[in-house]
């Protein structure tokens, strides 16, 4: 292990907390040791980590399988360096880099687009749920938050290398037409998800909650879904929830049908 990354490293590690770097250099932070562990279980080992003195410590048999795995550094540094290279408030002891996987489609499976949904929290839970319930691929458009940013990485957890993430104008939902139908999650006015017909594959847009779906994308969509509320009180879910909804009610009415068959 080396004892320090050096000045060229630090710098690059601290670039990676602005999008424009992460995009730059292809990579991304992980800043949860729960999560490492999770992509270690995945075979998806990181580039380099760096880790404070007391975290090596404490998970010495962590650190020891990904140096046995991977051909790059693990680095040790103080407290307040690591402090200095991450974006919490209070970091948990280790910093591990990782590439971004390549930017493809999967035309076979339900895809995710999201249509300026801007908190990356919501970005990252929405991954979550996409993964849970058989999204291959979830892209953003470049109104909605990066997925790689911490906040997201954060919510998306080991999602994050379970799916093929990737950005794309709102064009592209003209491409993703000739071969699926778009469906449209929306707060008022769709069809009631429990009375909605699924097909397989389909692409679920997803608009902001502010917001909701752009005009620029609403010629796109075939059908639009409502999930009803019980009280009038609260007019709509967050946007995480929803869809969170939308996607369990898709995979099971899939399921089902298949099963009929």
């Amino acid at each position: 292990m080396n004892l320090s990354p050096g000045p060229s490293r630090l710098t690059h590690f601290r670039k990676l907390q602005q999008k424009k770097y992460r995009d730059e250099f292809a990579e991304f932070v992980v800043e949860n040791p729960l999560i490492v562990r999770d992509a270690f279980d995945l075979n998806v080992i990181p580039r380099e980590v760096i880790v404070t003195k007391r975290f090596l410590e404490s998970h010495e048999l962590l650190i020891t399988t990904i140096q046995q795995k991977i051909s790059a550094h693990v680095f040790a540094v103080d407290d307040g360096e690591l402090l200095k290279l991450s974006s919490l408030e209070h970091p948990q002891g280790i910093l591990a880099i990782y590439k971004k996987q390549q930017d493809l489609v999967d035309e076979s499976l339900p895809i995710i687009f999201l249509n300026g949904v801007s908190d990356p929290s919501n970005v990252g839970a929405i991954m979550r749920s996409a993964a849970a319930f058989g999204v291959s691929s979830y892209i953003t458009d470049d109104g909605s938050a990066d997925p790689y940013n911490p906040k997201a990485v954060s919510a998306a957890k080991e999602a994050i290398f379970l799916l093929q993430i990737s950005r794309k104008p709102l064009s592209f939902l003209k491409t993703i037409s000739g071969w699926m139908p778009i469906f449209a999650l929306e707060a008022h006015d769709g069809v009631s998800l429990d009375a909605f017909q699924w097909q397989q594959p389909f692409c679920l847009l997803i608009g902001s909650e502010a917001h909701g779906i752009t005009h620029d994308a609403r010629e796109f969509i075939d059908s639009s879904i409502t999930i009803a509320t019980h009280s009038q009180t609260i007019e709509s879910l967050n946007v995480a929830a929803a869809a969170a909804i939308a996607l369990h009610s898709s995979f099971f009415a899939i399921k089902n049908s298949v099963n009929q068959e």
